[in-house]
């Protein structure tokens, strides 16, 4: 084995809190004197497998993990760039190709690079990493809460929830908040692909909503 060969796993590995599984494939980037190697993994992660926990894949293998996740992405239209110039899948939390770090926009779910402050996708400023790590008990600001409510969502933009039948047109946003005891305390007004226009207050979900390419902007 050799620094630059291509491996795949045939044992599960744990390294650095991390856990590579049988199949999962990487690069040796270095070998040592005890039998182990450190690999850079598709996902852009180090493990430390020995070389019996590991088989050297010659070229006629087929496509690395990073190279289908990342096609699969980009046909999802999900795929978030680098500052590097690289392109990554959105389950990569740092740069395939030079680890730079990603957050995840709390707003509409955009995974951006660490190198930018705001996200590419609605110019939010609040990752969902950071919700997650606070204290227990912390309760987001109203401005922070209706922002993740709206999502990447703007006055003449259009949407849909995973499908073309659902699109639909924003005409109005009422972020709020609203006098107590009104209800709702945000809402927004659209015109489904029926014509139709109706108001409500459903949140975005990054999940499932998309942005659509085809803007009435």
């Amino acid at each position: 084995m050799h620094i630059g060969d291509r491996i795949e796993l045939t044992a599960q590995v744990e390294s650095l809190g991390r856990v590579a599984h049988i199949g999962d494939q990487g690069v040796i980037q270095g070998t040592h004197v005890d039998d182990y190697l450190t690999v850079r993994m598709d996902d852009g992660r180090p493990q430390f497998p020995r070389r019996d926990e590991v088989t050297v894949l010659d070229g006629t293998a087929p496509s690395s993990t990073y190279e289908r996740d990342l096609a699969a992405a980009k046909r999802a239209g999900r795929a978030w760039g680098c500052t590097c110039g690289a392109d990554n899948p959105p389950q990569y939390d740092a740069c395939h190709a030079c680890q730079r770090p990603s957050w995840t926009c709390a707003a509409c779910g955009t995974v951006n690079t660490s190198a930018r402050s705001d996200c590419d996708e609605c110019a939010g400023t609040m990752p969902a990493e950071l919700l997650g790590d606070r204290e227990e008990g912390f309760e987001m600001t109203y401005e922070e809460w209706v922002a993740t409510q709206i999502g990447p969502r703007v006055v003449g933009g259009r949407y849909d929830h995973g499908d073309d039948a659902s699109a639909y047109d924003v005409l109005a946003i009422e972020p709020g908040p609203r006098p107590v005891g009104t209800w709702p305390v945000w809402q927004i007004t659209v015109r489904g692909a029926n014509g139709q226009e109706h108001t409500h207050c459903s949140g975005w979900n990054p999940r499932r909503d998309r942005v659509r390419t085809d803007q009435t902007r």
